[in-house]
């Protein structure tokens, strides 16, 4: 018995070894690995079931009515998607249920992918959100991996949200991955509540109970245990040093390309692509008229930096020509009906050349405004196409009118991109949805 003890605490001990904690942590919290995926605490709390009971989305008793049986419907939906495309390393169709996602999780996704085989056995333990659109998400399942036969036991969170369309998807910013690397921003109100959501009994309980299956999974099976213990961190451990390696370079790569790139400016509005398809993720849109610096051509797209990193525009979308502004054209037109006024009295022999000037400058002077096109402004944190993520859940209006009709929500952690800002104090942008209208200046800062 006391053999069985020391050999538990021998591979506890190498499990929580901090010197591991950045790469073996972020490997098993995708993994499921309960005692890593989840920031717990074994103290009991005094705000038990606050936020009420677990519904589970299999067990139709917990669904008490038709709301939350659809809810059920699309939760199991949505996590039978992101477990499979998860376990093939398919990024590209997590991208879609799972936002935003940064590039190293992303790589992360594809090399720990190689070593899973299956996630089955999953059961989906849900509860409401900071609202009614929102939810906490408790997943529990067992982890196939390759050439291993026990399974092991896991527990995972996610925070899923509703979008504009009312579709379900997940947020990735508390992802175990983000909260481990904190790449993405998180609200303060949301974090607080899963840290209340994770001291209620019944998650108290459904972790303890994956935490003692997990315990017997490692003690059956020592080829899982020296995987866990062994090969998959060590694995991690390089994954990770050679990512950073990987990012320095491409980081002095591309800051060669752009001191050699050829400035360019868009002919009109134009979505920066991550890639030089139509298939890729849109990084944010930028202006007509607007400066870039074009690195190279690819196959009818140009690659260019985009905010200290690479995007890729349509080439036809561009001009080495400086498009005129509005106040060129305006000055423009002045001076070309100056010039027509001249010419007319020219011609006449009985006008003098000083009535001649005098006409052109009241033609010019009555058929030119001083006033500007448009009341467009820079704010700061604001640029025009830049994508920024939502700190408030937001009205998105069809006019610049607080009375005007409401043209979408967006929700606090949603990635929206910025069109323009307006000295009327108004803001406007496009939903991660498509929805275009107008949000009040402040509610983005």
């Amino acid at each position: 018995m006391k053999k069985f003890g020391k050999r538990l605490a021998d591979i506890w001990y190498a499990l929580t070894d901090s010197r591991l904690y950045r790469y073996y942590l972020a490997a098993l919290v995708f993994a499921g690995i309960i005692f890593l995926t989840m920031r717990c605490t074994a103290e009991e709390s005094n705000i038990n079931n606050t936020y009420g009971q677990f519904v589970s989305a299999s067990d139709t008793k917990t669904q008490k009515d038709k709301k939350t049986a659809d809810v059920s419907k699309d939760l199991k939906k949505l996590f039978s998607d992101y477990f499979k495309y998860y376990a093939d390393g398919d990024v590209d169709s997590i991208k879609k249920i799972a936002h935003p996602m940064s590039d190293r999780e992303a790589d992360y996704i594809r090399f720990f992918s190689q070593y899973v085989m299956e996630y089955k056995n999953t059961k989906i333990y849900y509860k409401q959100g900071l609202n009614k659109t929102s939810y906490l998400v408790s997943i529990t399942e067992d982890v196939r991996f390759k050439d291993i036969d026990t399974a092991a036991p896991g527990l995972e969170f996610f925070y899923v949200k509703t979008d504009s369309k009312g579709k379900l998807y997940i947020d990735n910013a508390y992802s175990s991955f983000n909260s481990v690397n904190h790449i993405s921003d998180m609200d303060p109100d949301i974090t607080a509540l899963i840290a209340k959501y994770e001291q209620q009994d019944d998650f108290v309980k459904l972790r303890k109970d994956v935490q003692s299956r997990f315990n017997q999974a490692l003690l059956s099976d020592s080829k899982l245990s020296v995987f866990l213990n062994s090969t998959l961190s060590d694995a991690t451990t390089k994954w990770n040093q050679d990512y950073d390696r990987q990012e320095k370079d491409e980081k002095e790569t591309h800051e060669k390309e752009v001191s050699e790139a050829t400035e360019m400016y868009t002919t009109e509005s134009v979505k920066v692509m991550d890639k030089a398809s139509s298939d890729g993720t849109v990084l944010g849109t930028l202006k007509k008229g607007e400066s870039v610096k074009k690195i190279c051509d690819e196959n009818g797209w140009s690659k260019i930096d985009y905010k200290d990193k690479t995007g890729y525009v349509k080439t036809d979308k561009l001009s080495s020509d400086k498009p005129k502004s509005d106040s060129d054209k305006k000055s423009e037109n002045k001076t070309d009906k100056k010039n027509e006024k001249k010419a007319e009295n020219k011609d006449n022999d009985n006008s003098s050349n000083t009535n001649n000037a005098g006409n052109g400058d009241n033609s010019q002077s009555g058929s030119t405004s001083t006033q500007q096109p448009t009341d467009q402004i820079e704010v700061a944190g604001l640029n025009p196409g830049a994508q920024i993520i939502l700190k408030n859940t937001v009205r998105v209006r069809t006019d610049m009118r607080e009375d005007a009709s409401i043209a979408a929500v967006a929700y606090v952690s949603e990635p929206v991109t910025i069109g323009a800002n307006y000295a009327s104090g108004w803001t406007s942008i496009t939903t991660y949805g498509g929805a275009t209208g107008y949000v009040k200046t402040e509610l983005l800062q």
